[in-house]
């Protein structure tokens, strides 16, 4: 083995190595030599360009003893495994096609052995399809390519004893360094990628902290302390020397390299925040000079200005700001608009909460309202028929319905806690006494424990409005009602139970619509649904003859429980 072939073949399999790193180092050569966004163009490039890497390996190669001692299989063996077999192939016949227009006694079995390396190496990417090649891969590969070469030169040139002769001084060398030229080749772009996804993580690790952070100091909407918050967030994240935000006229927020020169209501790059906002562009100022409204001790040198705008409305800007001029960089551009955007997009999440919940309490308040008139219509319709034939008892009633308009109407609020919603239903209760006498019976259970639990307004009232005059009063001699409050499971539950007609079959799937039985089922479903989900909507149990059961649960616990108290056990 000569010292100087050695040399030659290291210089060669160097310069391929340089090409492997400039590859590496450009983001489309790098997608393309290592097979990602797969095409017809790209394949047919990435052929050109391994099949060039082969040739350029024949022609750096030394002339020894009427052959040549070359670097050729680094093209086809990494085209191989980096493209797959189609490109493999392709690089390996260019390679062997140009070796073997050379000439030479070993011409033939060198052209064979660079296409067939090609082809083994394509084998092998099919092989670890979708798996990353390890390095003991490329290496074996590597080192299988070359041998099948040496062996394919001592089957087929001629004559034998040259080919020996010269297997014996290029054969080790050129083994050595195809190999570790295929290894050298491949480590560099996988190392690169490798960095490159590192890089990658890292960024979008802080595109999440900052995203995580913005989004909730800006849950509650904007005003100076998100303003103040979003600032810290930025700068503790980002790679820059202040965070400013303002919104079109003045400074808002400010952390960083001269905060305590910098006061808040004060200008800063006045032009710039003009024109970002006035064109929805981000605006980059590079020099000291342009930047305005600074202190002349703050080292600021330039700045990148990203506008964020809401439904045509200028909100603010977020200012990035770097000691250096010239020194914003297209990442710094990217996560300012980024930040702008995702800052807008919290703040329409925020305004269309705002809107759904004052749609949604505007709906329970309409649904609130609907009882009034409904309880109304049947006590007045009472009232005038016992104008007529018992004034006293109308007097009675009239003075009952307005101890219980009192009641009811005195709470705004849409939430009442279970003691003034049994006072409620004790005053309805002493009106359908006035109107019914003794024809139905009443038992009320409350566990004390329940009695300052809060429950939507109008829940039970109705409840019981509905057991009497849809399940007791077409009885003919009345019944009994049953309302009893209780703690299960953290949960308030609600029974209230009579023994009247029951609700027939062909009613029971339409109880919910205001058409079957009036709108006092289907009102205090509606809004219990509405406020705590499907699963806490009235749960009934009837049968035609039998009687009904309607419960209402309300979720949350609530401490204090005891016994069951028999508030009332009286006859009606």
């Amino acid at each position: 083995m000569s010292p100087d072939l050695i040399l030659d073949l290291t210089e060669d399999m160097s310069l391929i190595g340089m090409v492997a790193y400039f590859l590496a180092h450009s983001r489309r050569c790098r997608r393309l030599v290592l097979g990602e966004g797969k095409s017809r163009a790209n394949t047919l490039l990435s052929i050109a360009l391994f099949g060039s890497l082969s040739i350029a390996g024949t022609y750096l190669g030394v002339p020894v003893q009427g052959a040549i001692a070359n670097t050729r299989a680094i093209g086809a063996v990494t085209g191989g495994l980096l493209g797959g077999p189609v490109v493999g192939i392709g690089a390996g016949l260019i390679g062997g096609v140009h070796r073997y227009l050379l000439g030479g006694f070993t011409a033939l079995p060198c052209a064979l052995g660079t296409v067939f390396g090609g082809a083994i190496a394509g084998g092998v990417n099919h092989l670890y399809r979708g798996r990353r090649l390890t390095i003991p891969v490329v290496f074996f590969t590597a080192l299988g390519v070359e041998l099948l070469q040496r062996g394919l030169v001592l089957l087929m040139a001629r004559p034998f004893s040259a080919a020996l002769r010269l297997e014996s001084v290029l054969g080790v060398p050129m083994t050595v360094a195809n190999t570790l030229g295929a290894l050298v080749f491949i480590f560099i772009l996988e190392s690169v990628k490798r960095k490159e996804v590192r890089v990658g993580a890292a960024l979008a690790h802080k595109a999440m902290e900052i995203a995580n952070g913005i989004l909730r100091c800006t849950r509650n909407g904007l005003d100076n302390d998100a303003a103040a918050q979003v600032a810290k967030i930025v700068f503790e994240t980002m790679p820059v020397s202040a965070v400013a935000i303002t919104d079109a006229e003045k400074l808002l927020a400010y952390v960083g390299c001269g905060a305590d020169m910098t006061r808040q209501g004060c200008a800063i790059n006045r032009e710039a925040v003009r024109e970002a906002l006035s064109t929805r562009r981000v605006v980059v100022v590079e020099t000291k000079d342009a930047l305005t409204g600074f202190p002349p001790d703050l080292t600021v040198g330039s700045a990148v200005v990203a506008p964020l705008v809401f439904k045509n409305r200028a909100l603010w800007t977020v200012q990035f700001l770097k000691e250096k001029e010239r020194d914003i960089s297209p990442l710094d551009i990217e996560v300012a608009s980024g930040i702008v955007q995702l800052i807008a997009t919290q703040v329409g999440f925020v305004e269309m909460e705002r809107q759904a919940e004052l749609a949604s309490r505007m709906e329970l308040k309409m649904l609130r309202a609907q009882m009034n008139p409904h309880f109304l219509f049947n006590t007045l319709s009472t009232v005038v028929v016992l104008c007529r034939i018992n004034p006293e008892r109308a007097r009675e009633l009239l003075i009952n319905l307005s101890e219980f308009l009192r009641k009811s109407l005195k709470t705004k609020d849409d939430f009442v806690t279970l003691s003034q919603e049994m006072e409620c239903v004790n005053a309805y209760l002493a009106i359908e006494k006035v109107r019914f006498g003794r024809k139905i019976e009443v038992e009320i259970r409350v566990d004390p424990g329940c009695l300052d639990t809060r429950l939507p307004t109008f829940t039970i009232q109705p409840l019981v409005e509905n057991a009497i005059r849809h399940g007791l009063m077409p009885k003919e001699e009345g019944g009994k009602l049953l309302v009893s409050v209780e703690q299960r499971g953290g949960e308030t539950w609600v029974t209230v139970k009579d023994d009247g007609v029951g609700i027939p079959p062909e009613k029971l799937s339409d109880v919910f619509t205001a058409r079957s039985m009036g709108i006092g089922l289907s009102n205090v479903n509606e809004r219990l649904c509405k406020l705590y989900g499907e699963k806490y909507g009235l749960q009934i149990d009837c049968a035609a003859g039998r009687g009904t059961s309607v419960t209402v649960r309300i979720p949350g616990e609530r401490p204090g429980a005891g016994g069951i108290e028999n508030i009332t056990g009286v006859a009606m």
